[in-house]
């Protein structure tokens, strides 16, 4: 045999090793690829959505809307990204979820479960396209003693790699939230580090928050019955966030204590389920202008609905104050910044 087959032969081997001790991950990206595929294939242009007398007038508004927003986003926020790709496209869902997110974590801890992604790094939650293998690796999951949390995915980003379509469940908000989610994930494609989850999320909440109050404003007047809607909301929403995470903290300090660790299983798992009780009922405490939207203890609710809120909106203070101290509440020149100091997706 010729060294130059040997080395095929060897890269081959090599190549099948890799395939069979990364077949979890190889698994689950085809599967992946083949939902981002369908979307992919089966969107339409907006342009050819908004010149289409059949296609709905209401759709119609609310893409428009996504024009607006995205156009603010670049000319008065400064997320430039490549707006080629991102939200040039419809795709209609048809009123099903386009993907769902797994989350879990120990029944006693405050760690998140984590998995590892190339490039990106770790992330405390898993998006699946497939639901029967959602299914599959909860059911995994659960089998290791593991408390499990499923959600939908109301948009997401793919940093710049993919093109990103607009979803027709994203055009059932108000302009407030529409921009807000806008905002979101045109800020992982503007400013991104890697393997770091948390910061990523809560620094694309926090500008997602300030860019929407100035889009509304802008848009709508800064007196106007939209905004005083949007800011009553938003103050409601932080007072939530503050509450979880003193229930948070709460949680994780009862688990790490010693008298908590030595009680059997069932003592802890019967203190546990009294005190997240005890944590959702002192909302009604909470002075909310839609207390609909935010009192009320969530089905199922585990660990993971705190490490969600956790993820996404429990660092906000950390931004505020060097947004309001070092920026003086100025957007673009924080964004500028941040840009500079982080640099975005694709090492760019």
């Amino acid at each position: 045999m010729s060294n130059r087959r040997k080395i095929l032969l060897a890269l081959l081997l090599f190549l099948c090793l890799l395939a069979f001790i990364f077949r979890d991950l190889l698994s689950y990206g085809i599967g992946q690829a083949r939902g981002e595929a369908h979307m992919l294939l089966n969107t339409r242009p907006i342009t050819e959505c908004l010149s289409d007398p059949a296609f709905p007038d209401s759709l119609k508004t609310g893409l428009r809307m996504v024009g607006e927003i995205k156009s603010f986003a670049r000319q008065n926020l400064g997320i430039l990204g490549d707006s080629e790709a991102v939200y040039t496209t419809f795709f209609d869902l048809k009123g099903r979820p386009l993907m769902h997110t797994l989350r879990a974590c120990a029944p006693y801890s405050m760690q998140p479960y984590t998995w590892s992604f190339p490039v990106v790094g770790r992330f405390p939650y898993k998006g699946f396209f497939n639901n029967k293998a959602l299914l599959a690796e909860q059911a995994e999951l659960r089998a290791q003693g593991l408390e499990t949390e499923t959600g939908e995915v109301a948009a997401f980003s793919t940093l710049g790699w993919l093109p990103e379509p607009v979803l027709s469940s994203m055009l059932q908000r108000g302009p407030g939230s529409l921009a807000n989610l806008i905002i979101h994930e045109l800020t992982h494609g503007w400013v991104f580090v890697p393997d770091s989850t948390d910061f990523n999320e809560n620094l694309a909440n926090f500008i997602a928050d300030e860019g929407a109050r100035l889009f509304i404003a802008h848009k709508y007047g800064p007196a106007s019955e939209k905004m005083h809607r949007y800011k009553y909301i938003r103050t409601d929403r932080e007072r939530y966030m503050a509450h979880l995470h003193r229930g948070y903290t709460q949680l994780d300090s009862t688990y790490n204590s010693a008298a908590f660790k030595i009680l059997p299983d069932f003592q802890k798992a019967k203190f546990k389920a009294a005190l997240m009780k005890s944590i959702f009922s002192r909302l009604d405490t909470l002075q909310f202008s839609y207390p609909e939207r935010f009192c009320g203890m969530p089905d199922s609710v585990n660990n993971n609905y705190f490490l969600g809120y956790s993820t996404y909106e429990f660092r906000q203070s950390m931004f505020k104050k060097e947004f309001e101290e070092r920026f003086k509440g100025n957007l673009p020149a924080y964004i500028v910044y941040l840009r500079n100091k982080y640099g975005g997706p694709k090492g760019s």
